[in-house]
């Protein structure tokens, strides 16, 4: 079995040893901690002023019960939040196999509004969805991706072309109702850059055979 290569190695001449390109989960792994130790913080504070354990010097104010509850469902709320980007941001971001292209759809945009509230929120059945390699019409970076309506959309991004289907770990669903028709990946989320990623692909998509030399999507 050939060793694979680590998954963000962009520097490699042989496009096969390339399959899975990560994203940036970091950044939010540390906020959600920050916030977490946040809650924490008052929680605890509260609670030792409840018990007569002063932590803090005598003269500082104690909080009400209702400021200490806001502050830490607040706090805990938002710590949720980031965990949940950190997790959906831990998993690859694509990921390519013999019979198409994995692709996050917590982070993916698409241009339909509702299914973009799925996907963001993770309500959708299936984490990821693919597209068939034989649906694939065109992987391209582009220097802004305005029209799928993103926040961030003018610092550009990768767009993938083609049908979008639901992914479930048992096999390949082809003749599923496609979630979109095309889709796009901030250039933020990339470790590299998304030149670099369509350069990687690119050759999966004009050679049949090189495609045969990728692991499967859906296991052995």
């Amino acid at each position: 079995m050939n060793k694979m290569l680590p998954a963000n190695d962009l520097q490699t001449d042989n496009p096969s040893r390339v399959t899975t390109f990560d994203g940036k989960a970091a950044l939010h792994g540390y906020i959600a901690t920050v916030i977490t130790l946040a809650a924490i913080g008052v929680l605890v504070l509260w609670i030792s002023d409840v018990l007569g354990v002063a932590l803090l010097p005598q003269d500082q104010p104690s909080a009400s019960t209702t400021t200490v509850g806001f502050l830490t469902l607040l706090f805990s709320l938002m710590a949720a939040w980031f965990w949940r980007l950190y997790a959906i941001r831990k998993r690859p971001l694509l990921r390519l196999g013999r019979e198409g292209i994995e692709v996050n759809l917590g982070v993916a945009i698409i241009k339909s509004f509702p299914m973009r509230m799925l996907t963001a929120f993770g309500l959708l059945r299936a984490r990821f969805g693919w597209i068939p390699w034989y649906q694939l019409r065109r992987v391209e970076a582009r220097p802004s991706v305005s029209e799928y309506h993103a926040k961030a959309g003018s610092t550009g991004g990768l767009v993938l072309e083609g049908s979008v289907l639901m992914m479930h770990a048992n096999g390949p669903n082809p003749t599923g109702v496609a979630l979109a028709e095309s889709l796009a990946i901030l250039t933020s989320e990339f470790q590299s850059t998304p030149t670099q990623v369509a350069a990687k692909i690119q050759p999966y998509l004009d050679d049949p055979q090189l495609r045969q030399t990728l692991p499967s999507l859906f296991g052995s």
